[in-house]
């Protein structure tokens, strides 16, 4: 074992995913480096490249995406401090490490099935994978679609215009384009004085996919353009509806502290007290300036953190008063306890309150939940395992996206992590909603390493066209969705077909 350790930190192929990774992590907040986004599957495929065997491409991508996936996971690690319980560190490690088998995997069936001397053809059949395991982290409990190189290209609106067409998936289609030209402009300039068909072909592959890079960025910026022109030349015809933004700024360590079920008497109390302390900056936030009349007003995620919320009539009260005074609708987060005898079921809701103090009918319950922060995924298959064995219990998983409606127009509303499932701002574009409301928890704002909450949704904005003015029309994304990705992976079969029919041993 220690020799092969030894082994791996002498093996540059190690150094190189783990560099890769490292870019990836950089590229996001908040450190906020986003050009190095590109280096981080360009590095990839020269660990892949530079691998003997399926088995090390296998250990050096399953280290690139460990490094990749666990750095951007580290808004999780607060919950270990807070909370105390040794299981949920460990998770997050190891979910980490199950994110890197989507990349390890990529590496392992491009070195083992589809392998080829010429390096093009093996480098889009990796990229072809990569897009698929992007998409694979998507399905499941254990779903984890952020980190995705794409997301970090989400500050520069010029930049995610190809959305529109192709979805999130089509910006990181974009990222490996760049990393591919880069790798071919590297090989340009190692067989610089080369001559003949072969170097020809590399000088027009890398002016091609220049050409085609620049193109993207440049219709992406007309777009934008044409976004905003469209925007101003309708603002007169348009009902403008006016949001105000609420943003408490709570620090994760109180906003824990105050919903968590403290044993202690002296804990409880002092989990009242910050509970009074955050509905009090609520209101002193909305009060500080009534004669603005905003149509919304919008909180963050568990603005107010009784889990007994739905129940609680004082609180409620002081929420629906704080409606009528703001003469506005509010919506915002908080729990929802449904909790009856021998069953727990507690959500993580949206609510509405109306500026004339009732409540609208629609809850929404948050429906994808993050691992190993608000549910330890299938360990609620047996009864009672988890609070045993884990020590904390989970939210439960919401089951309808419903519409809210203010104002005349209608939004559907996603909470913190869902932002990163553009599948669900899909499908609220398909019922009809006007705009989303995106409510993350306010602690992971300024440079926090949970920053990036409020960009992942941008990409999703653009696949739908879910900004104002109202509805300009559906995009080719939303009636197609990802079968586009059945290209890549009809790329990788072909490839494979014409390798077995050759009789070439990978």
């Amino acid at each position: 074992m220690a020799r092969r350790l030894r082994n791996a930190l002498r093996d540059p192929g190690y150094w190189l995913a783990a560099a890769g990774g490292l870019c990836g992590v950089l590229a996001f907040d908040p450190y906020r480096l986003r050009p190095l986004i590109v280096l981080a599957p360009l590095l990839a495929w020269l660990a892949v490249r530079a691998a003997a065997t399926p088995g090390a491409a296998f250990r050096r991508l399953w280290l690139f995406g460990w490094v990749f996936t666990f750095g951007a996971l580290k808004w999780l690690w607060t919950l270990f401090w807070v909370v105390g319980n040794p299981f949920i560190y460990p998770g997050v490690v190891l979910l980490g490490a199950y994110l890197g088998l989507y990349y390890a995997l990529a590496g392992w069936i491009t070195r083992r099935w589809l392998w080829t001397p010429r390096e093009w053809p093996g480098f889009v059949a990796f990229a072809s994978l990569w897009l698929l395991s992007e998409w694979l982290r998507t399905l499941g409990r254990l779903a984890m679609p952020m980190p995705q190189v794409g997301h970090a290209l989400a500050a520069w609106p010029w930049a995610i215009q190809i959305a529109s067409l192709l979805g999130e998936a089509g910006v990181s289609l974009g990222v490996l384009l760049t990393a591919g030209w880069l790798l071919s402009l590297l090989r340009l300039i190692q067989d610089r004085g080369g001559r003949g068909r072969c170097a020809t072909r590399r000088a027009a592959l890398t002016s091609t996919l220049l050409l085609l890079i620049f193109w993207s960025h440049n219709v992406g910026s007309w777009l934008v353009w044409r976004g905003r022109v469209a925007s101003w030349a309708s603002a007169a015809d348009a009902r403008p509806l006016d949001v105000a933004l609420i943003q408490p700024n709570i620090d994760q360590i109180s906003k824990l502290m105050s919903y968590y079920p403290w044993e202690t008497p002296e804990r409880r109390r002092e989990a009242a007290r910050l509970r009074e302390v955050i509905a009090a900056r609520n209101e002193r936030l909305v009060e500080q300036d009534l004669t603005h009349r905003p149509d919304l007003i919008v909180m963050p995620e568990t603005a107010y953190t009784e889990l007994d919320f739905y129940s609680n009539e004082r609180i409620r009260e002081r929420v629906a008063a704080l409606a009528r005074r703001a003469g506005a609708d509010i919506v915002f987060g908080a729990g929802r306890d449904m909790s009856a005898a021998g069953r727990d079921e507690i959500y993580n809701s949206t609510y509405l309150v109306r500026a004339d103090g009732s409540w609208d009918d629609t809850i929404y319950d948050k429906v994808r939940l993050v691992p190993f922060g608000e549910t330890v995924p299938y360990f609620d298959i047996i009864p009672g395992l988890q609070e045993s064995v884990v020590g904390i219990g989970s939210f439960n998983a919401g089951q309808a996206m419903p519409l809210f409606e203010t104002g005349g127009l209608q939004f559907g509303a996603l909470i913190c992590f869902e932002s990163t499932f553009h599948q669900m701002a899909r499908r609220y574009a398909r019922q009809g909603a006007d705009f989303l409301v995106v409510m993350t928890n306010d602690a992971w704002y300024l440079r926090s390493a949970g920053a990036p909450h409020g960009l992942n949704p941008m990409t999703g904005v653009v696949e739908d066209t879910l900004w104002f003015p109202p509805r300009q029309g559906r995009t080719v994304f939303t009636r197609a969705g990802n079968a586009w990705l059945a290209m890549p992976f009809l790329f990788c079969a072909a490839l494979f077909i014409w390798k077995m029919r050759a009789g070439k041993p990978a």
